[in-house]
């Protein structure tokens, strides 16, 4: 017993006699991401560039294709006795497709498969300084995890083969890395939208004590073990774990306040990041601030074992702005 019709945007809101059912009827997606890198050291051409795009389909779940970019600059090569030779400019891309699909209205899993081009010196020998690998990435999101409002996702990513860059027989691993995001929804109106979010994401890389990497499955254990080679115990390897924690509040659907903190206690990166975003129309405009001058947390710092002295700086003021494109 249909009482009612609106239509909101892309969504349609039912009205019944027993309920109000929205039905949302998915969108195809353009999404571009640019920012700066190291700002701190000026480089002008050390930037990176993502692009992607998403296209549901209505019976067979979602797919998309991606391109993620990062210039490196003009770089200069050197001989053996140190002579300068000419430079390259260094680059890497991986390019990717993925799959999405539902499982249940409330459980989704999803998979990347991609390409990895990794330019170091590019031109430096007949096949030498470049390393091409492939890897897979597969995930799963979980809404309304033990409570309403209480989301979980997971993903393993870049499972594959090691890469090259001169010799076959001394590869380098790839990054495999486990990602756990958590994310309430603290607050849903029509009007006001509040989020809170937690990522932890760890690197499971270990070599043997021949410089050997173990296989992605294989490190996930033993990279966490007690380390003959590197001396390291468990505990020791669990503060490789960074943590993100990030706010998100929308105003009436229309802008976006947004405020995150990383801390990386081995690569020490101590970053405090400012967003803001604007939804007009089909478009979506996003841009952050990473605020993380030399020193930042250090009062904090100094009090634990190995009196870390803050941020680098690094990144301080590094900057980056996003466009998502609805059709």
């Amino acid at each position: 017993n249909v009482k009612g019709l609106i239509d909101h945007d892309n969504d349609i809101w039912i009205a019944s006699g027993k309920a109000v059912n929205q039905f949302d009827n998915a969108q195809r997606q353009v999404f571009l991401f640019y920012e700066t890198l190291l700002p701190e050291f000026n480089i002008p051409d050390l930037w990176h560039a993502y692009a992607a795009f998403v296209y549901p389909t209505q019976d067979w779940g979602t797919i998309g294709g991606f391109v993620n970019y990062i210039m490196m600059g003009e770089n200069a090569v050197y001989d053996a006795m140190g002579h300068e030779g000419k430079t390259r400019k260094s680059w890497e891309g991986v390019f990717g497709l993925s799959y999405g699909l539902s499982l249940k209205e409330d459980f989704s899993i999803g998979l990347n498969a991609k390409y990895v081009h990794s330019a170091l010196a590019p031109g430096l020998d007949e096949g030498q300084g470049v390393g091409q690998t492939f890897a897979i990435d597969a995930a799963l999101l979980k809404r309304n995890l033990f409570i309403k409002n209480f989301d979980l996702g997971f993903m393993l990513q870049n499972m594959g083969p090691n890469i090259f860059y001169m010799d076959r027989s001394n590869p380098d691993p790839i990054p495999f890395t486990l990602r756990l995001g958590l994310v309430y929804r603290a607050l849903q109106t029509p009007v006001h939208d509040l989020k809170f979010l937690l990522d932890l994401n760890r690197e499971f890389v270990r070599s043997d004590s021949s410089g050997k990497p173990d296989p992605f499955y294989k490190a996930l254990f033993t990279d966490l073990a007690d380390d003959d080679v590197t001396g390291e115990s468990t505990m020791e390897k669990l503060e490789e774990t960074n943590v993100n924690l990030g706010m998100e509040y929308w105003y009436a659907n229309f802008v976006a306040l947004r405020t995150g903190f990383l801390a990386d206690y081995i690569g020490v990166r101590w970053e405090w990041t400012l967003g803001l975003g604007i939804k007009y129309g089909t478009l979506n405009a996003d841009f952050s601030y990473i605020y993380s001058p030399e020193g930042f947390m250090k009062g904090i710092l100094k009090h634990t074992k190995n009196g870390k002295t803050g941020s680098t700086g690094v990144r301080n003021g590094q900057w980056r702005v996003s466009f998502l494109f609805h059709f």
